[in-house]
């Protein structure tokens, strides 16, 4: 049962992370929170824990077979 759901949750998370758009709208929203952190609107800290969300949903394609196995 498990290991049918982790190809699920495996295929999702490889149809949701890969490809240009994804990477575009990641790109975009580093960089949004770069310049609002730039400017004063956000914390530094805000602005980095949207950096690392977003290299966690990135990386989930990658992290999803090994939470599953393991």
């Amino acid at each position: 049962m498990l290991g049918n759901i982790g190809t699920v949750l495996q295929q999702l998370a490889t149809a949701l992370t890969t490809g240009t758009i994804p990477i575009a709208v990641a790109s975009i929203a580093i960089a949004a929170c770069g310049y609002g952190w730039a400017i004063g609107r956000i914390s530094a800290m805000w602005a980095a824990s949207v950096v690392l969300g977003i290299a966690v949903v990135g990386a989930a394609a990658t992290l999803a077979p090994l939470l599953v196995s393991g």
